[in-house]
């Protein structure tokens, strides 16, 4: 009897649930590896996927039309026509564009202006008082 508790015991003992030593790093981690690439695949056929619906919907040049040679053009010619106006010397410009011309309100308006810059700088009004005394042109 105490022989099969004995055996009993080393059957159901701590040693006895002892399991295999610990894997090895390496194939712990090689194992995960492929796990990741494996993903990593399907991800990439995924997106070839959604790419291949995207560009048979839509074309090319409607993706970016920016990159189209007629924009690629413009902005070739748009950059030349700064370049230009940025060397042309700034007298030249204005001789291209000539003065508008004053309407004739525009004219009576200026000459009424003149005539009284005309009288305050060479008739000054001298009857206005300044704390009760009336000022005199200087001799």
């Amino acid at each position: 009897m105490a022989s099969r508790l004995i055996s009993i015991l080393k059957i159901f003992g701590p040693r006895a649930a002892r399991t295999a030593d610990n894997p090895n790093s390496w194939a712990t981690i090689s194992l995960w590896r492929r796990f990741f690439q494996i993903k990593e695949e399907e991800e990439k056929e995924e997106q070839s996927m959604i790419e291949e619906i995207y560009q048979s919907i839509y074309p090319k040049e409607k993706l970016r039309p920016i990159e189209s040679d007629n924009a690629r053009q413009m902005r070739q010619e748009e950059t030349k026509a700064a370049h230009r106006a940025a060397t042309i010397p700034r007298a030249e410009i204005q001789h291209q564009a000539p003065a508008p011309q004053p309407t004739p309100v525009e004219r009576q308006q200026n000459a009424m202006r003149q005539a009284r810059e005309q009288q305050i700088l060479q008739r000054p009004d001298l009857a206005v008082a300044i704390n009760g005394n009336y000022t005199t042109l200087a001799q």
